[in-house]
């Protein structure tokens, strides 16, 4: 594990007795001195819905990112998505719909999302020493 991480999850659905049992895993690191952070969550089966980050009072720099990839095969779970976690902004809270796209490179009319069945490896990079912020990841089991 690169820079210091913990790791947080919702047992209950975010919107209890929802018909989606919408949950959340909150991830708060802060960087080492290559400006990486890095862990490996517990299995996630569902779809993954959004994300949602918020730099910390020690602010990274501008554009720092954020990777997904599952553990097995380390493939990047966003991207086939119209929006990932890359490029985050230095000092705003910013939200990402995870939405795939299809063949041509648009929306899928349906809303698709990405689907997991996974440990998900977490990779944030170019953030600057010793910087702060939270990941917050929703995603669903139906």
């Amino acid at each position: 594990m690169a820079g210091t991480v913990s790791v947080s999850y919702d047992g209950d659905p975010v919107i209890p007795g929802g018909p989606q049992n919408i949950r959340k895993v909150s991830v708060t690191w802060t960087s080492d001195g290559s400006g990486d952070a890095t862990v490996t969550i517990k299995k996630i089966s569902g779809y993954l819905l959004r994300g949602v980050t918020n730099p910390g009072s020690t602010a990274p720099t501008a554009n720092y990112d954020i990777t997904l990839k599952d553990s097995t095969h380390s493939v990047d779970l966003l991207g086939n998505c119209g929006d990932d976690l890359a490029n985050r902004h230095t000092s705003s809270t910013e939200n990402v719909e995870f939405i795939l796209n299809e063949y041509s490179g648009t929306p899928v009319g349906v809303g698709l999302h990405p689907c997991v069945c996974d440990t998900i490896d977490i990779a944030v990079a170019n953030a600057g020493d010793s910087k702060e912020g939270v990941l917050e990841i929703y995603w669903t089991t139906g």
